[in-house]
């Protein structure tokens, strides 16, 4: 996955695109299908070169320059990366155990360091970043730990009864630790 602009494309495990063929009616058409990506695509993409809207956004299928024979999915420039590659084929979750390991544990990786929820739907994005809500490009400071349970469940569907007491407390610690680390320009670390 291609994170910032300066980022070179490459396959690095970092994402499983789902590509679906044989759908009655259009046995012709291969489609990405992606319920994975926070603020990604919100319908399937037909897998064949093109520009595609939905809602507020813009992305665009092409063919791979890093996979032969794969694609590049380039992402609305809103988004929360760049885009992404991936290889033609089946891949086993095996496949992607040492990144998945790194993404879940590394202090610098971004699902470490930033707590975020996001949430796609045909009118746009919701984020819930530390403690900021951005509901479709309108953005909300969270003051207090049961209004930022209230987001996580009302917009998100992340109810506090998922999680005990400890955690829940631990987990708002965290965000307001991430919250203050981003304003001050402070390198953010997990609590």
């Amino acid at each position: 996955m291609q994170g910032s602009p300066g980022d070179a494309p490459n396959i690095d495990r970092n994402h499983l695109a789902l590509t679906v063929s044989g759908v009655p009616d259009e046995r012709e058409t291969a489609w990405l299908v992606d319920a994975g990506l926070g603020d990604g695509i919100h319908e399937p993409l037909p897998l064949r070169e093109g520009t595609y809207r939905q809602g507020p956004h813009t992305y665009r299928l092409r063919p791979s320059e890093v996979a032969p024979g794969g694609w590049r999915f380039d992402h609305d420039p809103s988004g929360s990366f760049v885009g992404f590659d991936f290889a033609p084929g089946p891949a086993e979750m095996a496949d992607f155990a040492e990144k998945h390991a790194w993404l879940s544990a590394a202090p610098e990786s971004g699902f470490v360091r930033v707590c975020v929820l996001q949430r796609r739907d045909a009118a746009g994005v919701d984020t819930l970043r530390a403690r900021t809500l951005n509901r479709h490009g309108t953005k909300e400071f969270i003051e207090s730990p049961t209004d930022w349970w209230t987001a996580a469940a009302d917009v998100f569907g992340v109810t506090p009864d998922l999680f005990t007491a400890e955690e829940r407390e631990r987990l708002w610690r965290q965000v307001v630790a991430q919250h203050e680390a981003h304003a001050s320009g402070e390198p953010v670390v997990s609590v």
